[in-house]
């Protein structure tokens, strides 16, 4: 057995002056914090981490330990969101994230995601949501894992625009990886479901549920 202390870091971010852009400006704060979301999460679950909670605009998050001051990473993000007519509206976030040093294997980490969506009433669209993300291991073995999926929502929405909220979405999502990103899966904590059984040895599967999002 390792008896060896284990360090374990948490994280806790805020947007700074949300009180204050929620009142001035809330189309775009709700902009700012998918963003900011976005982001954290990616950051988090490159680093095997776990998003514990999200309490209005300040997510906390569990990482694990193992970096250090020679560590080093860069981002480049792209979110944009149109919405050019009553009915149609859409978001586009690309990500690119690049790790290395002393305290990690190292990563090239891509995403990519379009969101359009077609507004058929007052109160109801379809949302489609294609999302793809490749990791790929610097370390020794290398490796990239890949994981494609496909998500239809029809929504019930209160109005129109791409931020109108509440929204309760009925969502089918169609995914497929492969080897590398099973084998990355088993290695959180917990594991992914991917490598946790929930779809046996297939590399694809599909996702049936209900979402309800809405916003204070």
């Amino acid at each position: 057995m390792d008896d060896r202390p284990s360090v374990t870091t948490f994280l806790f971010t805020d947007i700074e002056g949300s009180a204050r852009l929620w009142e001035q400006a809330p189309e775009r704060m709700r902009a700012a914090l998918e963003r900011h979301d976005a982001l954290v999460r990616a950051a988090v679950e490159s680093h095997g981490g776990v998003l514990v909670k999200s309490t209005g605009d300040g997510p906390n998050n569990q990482l694990k330990a193992g970096g250090t001051k020679d560590d080093k990473q860069w981002r480049v993000i792209e979110h944009l969101v149109v919405n050019p007519t009553p009915e149609i509206s859409g978001a586009l976030v690309l990500v690119y994230q690049d790790i290395s040093g002393a305290g990690s294997t190292g990563a090239q980490i891509l995403s990519a995601e379009v969101r359009p969506a077609y507004q058929l009433t007052e109160h109801f669209k379809v949302t489609l949501d294609a999302f793809y993300q490749s990791i790929k291991n610097k370390g020794p073995g290398g490796g990239t894992a890949t994981l494609t999926k496909v998500t239809l929502a029809p929504t019930i929405v209160l109005g129109r625009g791409y931020y109108a909220r509440p929204e309760l979405r009925l969502f089918a999502t169609y995914g497929s990886w492969n080897d590398d990103a099973v084998a990355l899966a088993a290695a959180q904590t917990p594991p992914g479901s991917i490598a946790s059984g929930a779809f046996g040895t297939s590399k694809s599967g599909t996702t049936i549920g209900t979402q309800l999002e809405m916003w204070f």
